[in-house]
This record gives C-alpha cells, sequence and structure tokens, in this order.
C-alpha cells in the first residue's frame, strides 16, 4: 500500500470509527498545502459538548480511541 492510500484508510476508519460513536469529524476543504490549516480536522462531540478545530488526524484518532486528545507541545489543542 503506498504512503497515500495508507493516510486514505486512516481517514475512512477514523471517519466510521467517529460515526459509530455519533460524533461528526470532518477535513478542512483547504486546497493550498501551504495554508496553516490544510490537512487538518475538526471534531464536534454533542454527548459532551466538545468542539475542537485543527486537530491533525493522529489526534482526532487518540481522541477517537480515548475520549480525549493527547498532551500538545506549547498547550492544549482546539
Amino acid at each position: 500500500m503506498t504512503g497515500g492510500s495508507a493516510h486514505k484508510v486512516r481517514e475512512n476508519r477514523a471517519r466510521r470509527a467517529a460515526e459509530r460513536q455519533g460524533i461528526s469529524v470532518s477535513k478542512n476543504a483547504r486546497r493550498d498545502p501551504r495554508a496553516l490549516d490544510y490537512g487538518l480536522w475538526s471534531l464536534d462531540d454533542p454527548r459532551r459538548g466538545v468542539q475542537h478545530a485543527n486537530l491533525r488526524l493522529d489526534q482526532v484518532e487518540a481522541y477517537l480511541a480515548n475520549g480525549r486528545l493527547p498532551d500538545a507541545p506549547g498547550g492544549a489543542a482546539g
């Protein structure tokens, strides 16, 4: 599997996990790789009243697995 397709598999897996948990996730629609928010995600967990923006895919995966974001260097994410 190539790097691009492996990443797409991770994205799809995260979307399915979020749907099962009733959490809304969306990827930023930016198409300019130089934009600061290119490739970042937003997460909305209505059960907990939690919303986060500008997350990397690994942070979204961690939230879906643990119910919390991993500690981010330089402060909390979201």
